[in-house]
């Protein structure tokens, strides 16, 4: 667990470098972007970037002391979260500066962004990890400005499964604890100032698809993922994650894909994934909806972490938890078969014994999951 800590700050610090220094020299040095536009536009993650550099440093030599009794790290967290106030300016123009960059782009000036990078790929390999240019070769050069966001938010994930290792008399026990205190107040104050940016979201996603805002619904985040569309169509798209709702939008088109409504019955479960495609979430939604979408790594423990917190918002979520399930259904890997995505299933009925069933397509898996529900009850669950 501290191996975790450690190598995702590193990760986090390499992609921030790449932005920075590499990203920095395609848009001024050869696309023509000037060191004033450069500067309005990334000026805040390069204070971010700055912080994080000097964290990385200090966690690194207390690192190297892991084997002394009393080694903690808590102390060099504590030390440095409050400089996470940085992060407030930067989510306060987030959207601003995403927008721009997207606007030049439109315009041509950053139209040969990916290609340049494309032809660097070889000195890149050298300097950054082949997890680091994988996510960054892959994403749109607005959502970089998403970087340090999603980070802040995965600080919770990576910290606490940390604590949980420790015992009482462990040297880190206290100032983790008091760490992960400090961290959780500062994301509470960043929340509570921009609460009113969920507001706003809502109100562009109605105001571009109509039907959702609600009283007491809130967005709680956006990824961009990939969408199965049937036959051989795998389509970008980005999920947007109310506390009641998914929308898949066509990530080119912007149009909606599916709105899948959720309530206390919904799940969602990370399936184990065949070689060439991307981690796979099966989502199970209000009145028999199944969805499958498929998210890079690199976002899938945010995602997850998102979804955890997010179903405590959803009425009734946690009375399931004393039910016994009447069925067990776990997806148990997918793989792809020619222009099909194969599903193996794990199905338990309540008081028979369990089998697996091998090549679903989706389409299939829908129609055996409905057929399942509809005869044998809906109070169900996943394994984990």
């Amino acid at each position: 667990m501290l191996n975790e800590v450690i190598t995702s700050e590193e990760e986090y610090v390499g992609t921030l470098t790449f932005l920075m220094v590499e990203c920095k020299d395609i848009l001024v040095a050869r696309l023509g972007l000037s060191a004033e536009e450069f500067n309005e536009i990334f000026g805040c993650v390069e204070a971010i970037y700055m912080l994080h550099c000097s964290l990385l440093k200090e966690l690194q030599e207390r690192f190297r002391t892991r084997a002394n009794p009393t080694f903690q790290f808590g102390d060099v967290l504590c030390k440095y979260l409050p400089f996470f106030r940085v992060y407030s300016s930067y989510i306060r123009n987030l959207d601003g500066h995403r927008n721009q960059l997207i606007e030049l782009k439109s315009d041509g000036k950053l139209g040969s962004f990916k290609s340049t990078l494309k032809q660097n790929e070889t000195g890149y390999s050298k300097k950054y990890s082949p997890k680091t240019l994988q996510y960054l070769f892959n994403i749109e050069l607005a959502d970089y400005m998403n970087i340090p966001n999603q980070r802040l938010f995965h600080y919770d994930l990576i910290l606490s499964r940390y604590a949980k290792s420790l015992n009482t008399s462990n040297a880190d026990y206290k100032p983790i604890r008091e760490a992960i205190g400090m961290y959780r107040q500062i994301l509470n104050k960043i929340n509570q100032e921009f609460g009113e940016n969920e507001l706003k979201k809502c109100m562009e996603l109605e105001k571009k698809f109509g039907g959702v805002v609600r009283p007491r619904r809130k967005f709680k985040g956006e990824f961009p993922a990939s969408y199965w569309a049937g036959g051989s169509r795998m389509l970008d798209c980005r999920i947007y994650i109310m506390n009641d709702m998914l929308l898949i939008v066509d990530a080119i088109k912007g149009t909606m894909i599916k709105r899948v409504r959720m309530d206390a019955q919904s799940w969602f479960h990370k399936i184990n994934v065949g070689k060439n495609i991307s981690t796979a979430i099966f989502v199970k939604g209000m009145e028999g909806c199944y969805q499958t979408v498929f998210l890079s790594d690199y976002y899938m423990e945010e995602f997850l972490g998102v979804i955890s917190k997010l179903f405590l918002d959803i009425p009734n979520r946690l009375s399931l938890k004393n039910e016994k399930p009447m069925m067990i259904i776990r997806p148990v890997s997918v793989s792809r078969q020619g222009t099909q995505c194969i599903f193996t299933l794990y199905i338990k009925i309540h008081g028979a014994k369990g089998g697996v069933f091998n090549n679903y397509t989706v389409p299939e898996l829908e129609i055996v999951m409905e057929h399942l529900i509809a005869k044998h009850g809906k109070l169900f669950k996943t394994l984990e």
